[in-house]
């Protein structure tokens, strides 16, 4: 992690009534789903780690210890307060600051403003994300005023450009519940970060045109942003469509694999491995309540030279970035 998203990691804050914590690493923002939920338990792995090959340390990049348990090397640091082992900082807000942030459903920049401000002027390492995990009680969390994850891009440049600030180039996000680290949408805000600035808008002009602005919508990329199984597709003798059952924001937080497309938008695979997207147009769910048959007026496939012709040139993802 080390070198692959040069990375700091700030904690859970502990504030008198409202908490939030924050994490300095890779990631971007986004919404939760309605059809499938985001907040969804990780899947067990077993086996053998793969083999991961990471591109050499630069000068200046930070260290990290491998452990969260020892004493932290120093009590505080500006306004945050260190966590055992150095993995974590608290960052104390004000009942009024949670407020406020409710009242504009999540989206209001005063707050992150002034985070991201102190953790520049605190932290001197290259970050590529500055992830804040709100703890909130349950009954602050109940009251549904902010969404499970939302991102502000930090930068006006895309983070596939060579020339945009090292600086939190994933962008800024923020989750509502710590538990929303592990369990998501984290990888799905993760992901919004390399969206930035990639595509000219986010619905007819987006890497591919989707219905659902800047997620994948009713689409086969079958990944973080929604999608269906394009194996699980077929089409029905009634002239709708069904698949797996799937959302179209959201496919069921951390449990959900990043797909082909996502990999393509991360730069985690070439463009000679992108695979081709179906794209239902003028879609709506059929109403059954399974979240799996949908109705279009027809089903359009994108090639991977057309999905790459789409995004801007200074958006182009590649694996050498």
């Amino acid at each position: 992690m080390t070198n692959t998203f040069r990375t700091l990691r700030l904690g859970i804050l502990f504030p008198a009534a409202a908490l939030a914590g924050l994490a300095l690493s890779g990631c971007g923002g986004g919404g939760d789903g309605t059809q499938a939920p985001v907040a969804a338990p990780a899947p067990s792995v077993s086996g053998p780690a793969p083999s991961v090959s990471y591109p050499a340390a630069q000068a200046g990049d930070p260290v990290f210890s491998s452990s969260c348990a020892s004493t932290p090397t120093k009590a505080a640091i500006g306004p945050f307060s260190t966590q055992p082992g150095d993995c974590f900082v608290s960052y104390r807000i004000t009942d009024a600051d949670l407020t406020a942030m409710k009242a504009a459903g999540g989206h209001s920049p005063t707050l992150p403003v002034r985070v991201l401000a102190d953790a520049k002027a605190a932290f001197k390492d290259s970050i590529d994300v500055v992830m804040v995990l709100l703890d909130q009680s349950e009954a602050e969390f109940k009251d549904g005023k902010l969404p499970y994850g939302i991102n502000w891009p930090v930068n006006t440049c895309s983070p596939h450009a060579t020339t945009c600030p090292r600086f939190g180039r994933l962008g800024q996000i923020w989750l509502n519940r710590p538990t929303f680290l592990t369990n998501g949408p984290s990888l799905h805000e993760l992901l919004h970060g390399y969206l930035n600035r990639m595509a000219r808008d986010g619905t007819t002009g987006f890497v591919i045109p989707t219905e659902q602005a800047d997620h994948w919508g009713f689409s086969s990329a079958n990944g973080q942003l929604g999608g269906w199984d394009p194996a699980q597709f077929k089409a029905r003798p009634d002239g709708s469509y069904s698949a797996n059952n799937f959302g179209t924001v959201a496919n069921y937080g951390n449990a959900t694999k990043y797909g082909n497309l996502d990999l393509w938008v991360m730069g985690l695979v070439s463009d000679s491995e992108l695979q081709a997207v179906q794209v239902a147009v003028g879609a709506n769910w059929t109403g059954d309540g399974t979240y799996t048959a949908f109705t279009a007026s027809r089903i359009d496939t994108y090639a991977p030279e057309q999905i790459i012709a789409r995004v801007l040139p200074a958006g182009r993802p590649s694996t050498a970035t």
